[in-house]
């Protein structure tokens, strides 16, 4: 296996949304996320933005709906989006109360849908990187904390590290054009960035 298609991999847009929240939720302890309401949070977020997402891919992977996990081809894009925009919108209605405690959570919870729906319909056109719309939109979050609570800065500047490395993965397997990795990471940086400002 080479390195580029391992970081591609292991880096795979489905792990960033658990990943982000983790993060945030370990480093804004009380300030944003309520102590006692952290595991609901984590939990209801890993099933509907990782778990049942993943198992509904594996569902059209095996029933030939889709050619691989990577979703190389344009085509295979639209119906994998769709899911997980409604399994997003299911975990959003189930802690929908909480997260009116956490208010920045809800933002970025939110953001992620929109970011998702923009990029279903953009990739009925054009294959925008979805690995880099999830760092991107990782990284936005992670800048916008920054600058309104401190504290992160490390944690921003590897997200950009990270989405180098993603963006190299991508080009050297020939899977997306520089436009392409441009245009998802701004995408994702820029909505959750103005999610959380503006919602």
């Amino acid at each position: 296996m080479r390195v580029s298609e391992f970081i591609s991999k292991i880096l795979h847009p489905i792990f960033i949304p658990s990943i982000t929240i983790l993060i945030i939720a370990k480093e804004f302890s009380n300030i944003i996320v309520l102590q006692n309401q952290i595991p609901i949070i984590i939990i209801t977020t890993v099933v509907f933005t990782f778990l049942f997402p993943l198992l509904s891919i594996i569902y059209l992977l095996f029933t030939k709906k889709i050619q691989n996990l990577e979703m190389n081809n344009q085509e295979d894009r639209f119906i994998p989006l769709l899911i997980t925009i409604c399994w997003m919108l299911v975990g959003f209605y189930i802690i929908r109360d909480i997260l009116e405690f956490s208010p920045v959570i809800k933002k970025i919870y939110l953001g992620g849908i929109y970011t998702l729906s923009l990029a279903m319909i953009i990739t009925r056109k054009w294959k925008i990187s979805l690995h880099m719309l999830a760092i991107g939109g990782a990284s936005g979050a992670f800048m916008i904390l920054q600058l309104l609570y401190g504290g992160v800065f490390y944690v921003f500047m590897f997200s950009l590290l990270i989405s180098g490395l993603i963006g190299y993965s991508r080009l050297d397997q020939d899977a997306h054009t520089s436009p392409q990795i441009y245009a998802g990471f701004l995408l994702g940086l820029i909505i959750i960035s103005l999610s959380i400002i503006y919602l």
